[in-house]
């Protein structure tokens, strides 16, 4: 039973060692391969968006009064011009969008549009509106909708130059 133990005991001892030989020619192996190839560029799991039509939500439209003038009736015209934001997430569709709003804070809500296209919105500017004296105007958009057809070129005899003002959306 002795030599059995021994015999035993020889066996555990070179399977030992072959593990260790092997476990360092492994880490060899591998400390030479990484040292050998390029570096791999870091892979990111998001993927860039797609652009999108945006949604109301993600347009901010602000109000800047430019002029004011009131009559001895009480009613006023303001006169205003708007600045939009997006501020979405996804980049924008290449195709032209229009956005629709309405001005509040007059004496009746009035609706109003700009069209985008390659990231500018075309808006009207110096539009005026009726309303009381102290009014706080605000836009809010409702829609927005793909432009149908060609772009429209506005002519001097139906948008005076003046009037018209590409913006940029941020």
């Amino acid at each position: 039973m002795g030599d059995l133990r021994r015999i035993l005991a020889a066996l555990c001892i070179v399977a030992m060692i072959a593990t260790g030989i092997g476990l360092a020619i492994y880490v060899v192996m591998n400390t030479m391969n990484a040292g050998n190839s390029t570096p791999s560029s870091p892979k990111s799991s998001l993927a860039a968006p797609a652009p999108k039509l945006p949604t109301p939500e993600e347009f901010r439209v602000g109000v800047e009064v430019t002029g004011q003038q009131c009559a001895d009736n009480g009613v006023c015209t303001y006169t205003y011009s708007i600045s939009p934001n997006y501020v979405g997430y996804h980049p924008l569709p290449e195709q032209d969008f229009t956005v629709f709003y309405e001005i509040s804070g007059g004496n009746a809500p009035q609706p109003g549009n700009f069209t985008v296209s390659d990231g500018q919105a075309r808006v009207f500017k110096d539009v005026t509106l009726e309303g009381p004296p102290g009014a706080q105007l605000q836009a809010t958009v409702t829609q927005i909708s793909l432009v149908a057809g060609p772009k429209p070129i506005p002519t001097p005899e139906t948008v005076p130059p003046e009037q018209l003002s590409p913006q940029p959306i941020n």
